[in-house]
């Protein structure tokens, strides 16, 4: 964004759990239908690898056929389109977690943040007493990683919570012909679609980089940024057989 170019030069890593053999060409789909660059493993644009780095689909676990392996499934496709859309000219690294236990995804984060210049996740649990041991995942991280603020909206989540997490929250996104953003506003209200999270940790004290923030002091306040989530103006996806439970095609999510 800073040079306005795409992201080149830059490497983009996401953590998800699972690795489903339908990944690469779904993204190619959803590639193809919103008219953005290809990006395959075999470009070197593409690679998917397991939470300690083993080239899939060797050594990494596949989606279970429930619908917990189809909803990661079907999350790993919104991500890469996600960071696709935003970034067409970085690289993306996918690194697949074992299981979508905090342990398993913290090391595949681990991973990532070695192997790319900022992680993005989307996963998390409602805050509770000792949270704050898993950040060792994070601590030591030399690249920013984001966290989802999660789809119920006023609830806090870890580890977007934590203070080593940039925690993005969602918003509802109105375009025009002409216009770019129209009209944003935070995702939420009285309908059943979900909102995004936010508010204020029980667990966490505010960091440093909150100081002149102080409507949740003396603990942290989430989100910090905020995009598109909201599903009735969400990413057109494309969906496999898998992940689309059979059903192939494009989906808002």
């Amino acid at each position: 964004i800073a040079h306005s170019n795409g992201g080149a030069g830059l490497t983009v890593g996401i953590v998800d759990a699972y690795y489903n053999f339908q990944t690469e060409a779904d993204f190619a789909s959803s590639n193809t239908f919103h008219g953005l660059p290809s990006c395959t493993i075999a470009s070197g644009c593409l690679t998917i690898v397991s939470q300690t780095g083993t080239t899939c689909p060797t050594g990494c676990t596949a989606n279970p056929a429930t619908t917990t392996g189809r909803g990661w499934a079907g999350e790993t496709n919104l991500d890469l389109a996600a960071v696709h859309s935003i970034a067409p000219n970085a690289k993306i690294l996918l690194v697949t977690g074992n299981s979508p236990s905090f342990s398993d995804l913290g090391t595949g984060v681990l991973y990532a943040q070695a192997n790319a210049d900022v992680v993005t996740n989307s996963y998390g649990s409602n805050e509770g007493a000792g949270e704050s041991s898993f950040d060792t995942f994070y601590s030591g991280s030399s690249v920013p990683i984001l966290f989802s603020s999660g789809d119920t909206g006023a609830v806090t989540e870890y580890p977007c919570t934590s203070s080593y997490a940039l925690c993005v929250g969602g918003t509802r996104l109105l375009t025009t012909a002409t216009s770019f953003r129209n009209v944003e506003s935070a995702w939420g209200g009285s309908d059943t679609s979900g909102g995004g999270g936010g508010g204020c940790s029980s667990q966490i004290v505010a960091p440093a980089f909150e100081s002149a923030f102080s409507t949740c002091a003396p603990f942290r306040g989430v989100p910090d940024v905020a995009a598109l989530a909201d599903p009735y103006t969400g990413l057109a996806v494309f969906l496999g057989t898998f992940a689309g439970n059979g059903s192939a095609g494009v989906y808002v999510i």
